[in-house]
C-alpha cells in the first residue's frame, strides 16, 4: 500500500523500465532512476506533466483531482503540474482492435513536450492508453518516471476486495488492462 505523506498530500508509485519509485506530491523527497538517481528536497515540488487530450476533460480532471487530493493549506503549496491537452492523439481504442492508425508517435511527442517544459513525472489521463502496446513504447521512450493510474487504482483498493467492476473502453477491455 502507498506511504501516507506526511500533512496530508497524494503518494503515487511511479514506474520507468520496471523500476517502480514513490513520489510525493506534496513538499516530499522524490526518488526516481532513469540512468541516474535524483533527488527533490522537501523544498522542491516534483513537477507532473499529464498528458491529456484523451476524452476531451480528462486531463482538466485529473489535475483538479491532483489539487483536491494534495490537501494544501494554501496555492503556493499545491502541487505544480503542466497539462498537454492534445485533442488530435489518434484514437487509442481503434489502434487497439488494430483498425486505427498509432497514437505512440504523438504521445512519445506529448511526453517529450512536458519533459522540455519541466516535468519529472508524468501520467497519461487515459485509461485505453495503458494498454501494454502504447504504454510500452511510451515508457521506453522517456527518462521520466511514469504514474500509472491502474497501479494507483489497485493500490488504493481495500485487501478484502474480491472483484472490481470498471466502466471501459473496448479498447481497454480487449488489451486487458
Amino acid at each position: 500500500s502507498p506511504i501516507s505523506p506526511p500533512n496530508g498530500g497524494i503518494t503515487a508509485t511511479a514506474i520507468n523500465g520496471g523500476l517502480s519509485t514513490t513520489i510525493n506530491l506534496h513538499h516530499a523527497t522524490a526518488r526516481y532512476n532513469s540512468n541516474k538517481e535524483a533527488t527533490m528536497t522537501h523544498n522542491t515540488q516534483p513537477m507532473v506533466g499529464i498528458i491529456g487530450g484523451m476524452g476531451i476533460d480528462a486531463g482538466v480532471l485529473m489535475v483538479q483531482k491532483i489539487r483536491d487530493l494534495a490537501g494544501a493549506s494554501s496555492e503556493q503549496l499545491q502541487p505544480r503540474t503542466i497539462l498537454m491537452s492534445d485533442p488530435t492523439v489518434p484514437d487509442r481504442t481503434a489502434f487497439v482492435l488494430k483498425e486505427g492508425p498509432s497514437p505512440i508517435p504523438k504521445l512519445v511527442a506529448l511526453s517529450e513536450q512536458l519533459v522540455s517544459a519541466g516535468a519529472n513525472v508524468l501520467v497519461m489521463a487515459c485509461n485505453t492508453a495503458h494498454s501494454p502496446e502504447i504504454l510500452n513504447p511510451v515508457l521506453s521512450s522517456s527518462s521520466r518516471p511514469f504514474i500509472s493510474m491502474i497501479t494507483a487504482v489497485i493500490n488504493q483498493l481495500p485487501e478484502s476486495a474480491v472483484r472490481v467492476g470498471i466502466m471501459a473502453t473496448d479498447g481497454t477491455l480487449a488489451s486487458s488492462v
